[in-house]
């Protein structure tokens, strides 16, 4: 058993998750909150009913609040104790019911307004990206909570965008990072560096192996964390309207990040240690697009 261990030290715990989901409704979009819902100890969700004036009409909000399966048991007589079931099995049976219950609350009231609340976990950001169809047929939004607290809102269909899904994409080893993988945030400007060569878009294959080539430390074959790196990268610049979807697994640059892009990329170089010779090698090389 971990000494002192409580459920609601789990950032992801659905009672954190819950609280802050609440302050987000009342504080940034104007709802009143009509029932809070209560974190159940059995795990099974929790629901929050709220309601807010819109151009005059009361529209109602249900919101199924869910959080991540902790490592170890959370009740009865092994509470404390590491779980025999893996986290991620378990996750995927509580977004399923999840589902089937706002599925069911659909069928029933065509008028409610419907969300889905959920901690940003890498997994349930992949099962979200291909329910996308589902979600734009069941008209329901969703809540990512990040591990510090922030809340990012997708619309129904909407690819999930997390303002701190960088956080879920390092991996660690003790205290460090995989040694040779540029973090996301080194990313950002190579990645948009690519789509203004590339005339301003790209499939994310190719944005891919363009941007490889501005790290010349990294391996070949590329690591595929280098490509989920990049994902990461592009979600931030995409949160920032940077960048945006244009089809499947096709990244564009929007007018804000051609400015960013236009204002920062000398510093990157810079920063880079990439002089003047250098860059010309890049070219020579392909590089520059």
């Amino acid at each position: 058993m971990v000494e002192g261990w409580q459920r609601n030290q789990d950032w992801f715990w659905e009672g954190n998750v819950l609280a802050r989901v609440l302050a987000h409704m009342e504080e940034e979009e104007g709802f009143t909150i009509l029932s809070p819902g209560d974190p159940s100890p059995a795990e099974q969700g929790v629901e929050i009913a709220a309601e807010r004036l819109v151009e005059q009409q009361v529209s109602h909000r249900l919101v199924s609040v869910r959080g991540w399966p902790s490592s170890l048991y959370t009740r009865g007589s092994l509470v404390g104790q590491p779980r025999a079931s893996s986290p991620g099995s378990i996750a995927r049976s509580w977004i399923a019911q999840a589902l089937l219950d706002l599925a069911l609350v659909r069928g029933s009231d065509p008028d409610v307004e419907l969300s889905l609340a959920l901690p940003a976990m890498a997994s349930y950001i992949r099962y979200l990206q291909r329910l996308r169809w589902f979600l734009a047929a069941a008209r329901t939004s969703i809540y990512l909570v990040a591990q510090d607290g922030r809340v990012a809102v997708t619309p129904p269909g909407a690819s999930p965008v997390s303002a701190v899904i960088p956080t879920l994409a390092t991996r660690v080893i003790g205290q460090r990072r995989k040694v040779g993988l540029p973090g996301s945030s080194r990313m950002r400007l190579p990645l948009l560096h690519t789509l203004v060569s590339a005339g301003g878009q790209a499939a994310r294959s190719e944005v891919i192996a363009n941007v490889a080539r501005w790290f010349p430390d990294m391996t070949q074959p590329l690591p595929s964390e280098f490509g989920q790196r990049l994902s990461v990268a592009q979600s931030m610049l995409q949160t920032e309207g940077l960048t945006m979807l244009n089809g499947r697994g096709i990244w564009q640059i929007t007018e804000a990040g051609r400015e960013l892009y236009a204002n920062h990329w000398k510093e990157w170089l810079h920063k880079a240690g990439l002089g003047d010779e250098e860059q010309s090698v890049a070219v020579a090389a392909g590089w520059d697009g």
